[in-house]
């Protein structure tokens, strides 16, 4: 999945066995990514630039509601991937 902006580009990739990543361009101009809460064992990871094999945990704050973890946040101008990727 993925999300273009003026000047930035959002995608998620999906791991085989890992849960559903999404994205959503919110109202505020702000970005939500989600995947469900049951997820455990899972960390959240951001690579950019798309070639680069150098994937980090994102720095986000990861928020829980029970239902979905999430985070919130401005994207940062460029192209930026996300994963969900099981800890070890």
């Amino acid at each position: 999945m993925s999300r273009t902006g003026g000047f930035w580009s959002l995608c998620t990739l999906q791991t085989p066995g890992a849960p559903l990543l999404t994205i959503h361009l919110l109202s505020t101009n702000t970005v939500l990514i989600s995947w469900p809460s049951s997820a455990s064992g899972f960390v959240l990871q951001q690579n950019s630039p798309l070639h680069s094999s150098a994937w980090e945990e994102a720095p986000q704050i990861i928020n829980d509601n029970g239902t979905t973890q999430f985070i919130i946040f401005n994207p940062p101008p460029g192209n930026h991937c996300y994963r969900l990727f099981k800890a070890v």
